[in-house]
């Protein structure tokens, strides 16, 4: 979670920017090796048209059922839901795919899993506060 003084001193975009960028550089190091394992082993013309099929049908799912859950739930604590979906893709890519799961695969998706529950648990239904107090008729 970024602390909020962080967030007020340099503004979201930065903050989520650099967080970005952190993580690019964590992930890049720990998955040196799968990555250059998986260009000796690249992955046939069925499995790409899988995985674009399953693409265009997530992405068609997703959009019906997450109108659906920003109306009921909020835009903020859906969000926190959709950070879930690299989870999904694992699942998929090992059922229908044959995709091997490595260690740092699971690593990372227990972290976002317990991220999703902090989230959760901190309580993404904070009052929004009035932006201007409502218009009452004076009278002279």
């Amino acid at each position: 979670m970024i602390p909020r003084p962080l967030v007020r001193r340099y503004g979201a975009a930065p903050i989520t920017t650099w967080m970005l960028i952190a993580s690019l550089v964590v992930v890049s190091l720990l998955g040196f090796p799968e990555t250059m394992q998986s260009l000796h082993e690249v992955p046939g013309w069925g499995a790409w048209g899988a995985l674009l099929y399953t693409g265009i049908l997530a992405m068609v799912g997703a959009n019906v059922f997450w109108q659906r859950a920003v109306q009921r739930l909020g835009a903020a604590t859906t969000l926190v839901y959709y950070y879930l979906q690299p989870g999904i893709a694992l699942v998929l890519g090992a059922m229908f795919v044959g995709e091997r799961i490595r260690v740092t695969q699971v690593i990372g998706i227990m972290a976002v899993f317990v991220g999703v529950l902090l989230a959760q648990r901190a309580g993404l239904q904070e009052n929004v506060p009035r932006i201007a107090a409502p218009v009452t008729r004076r009278s002279p």
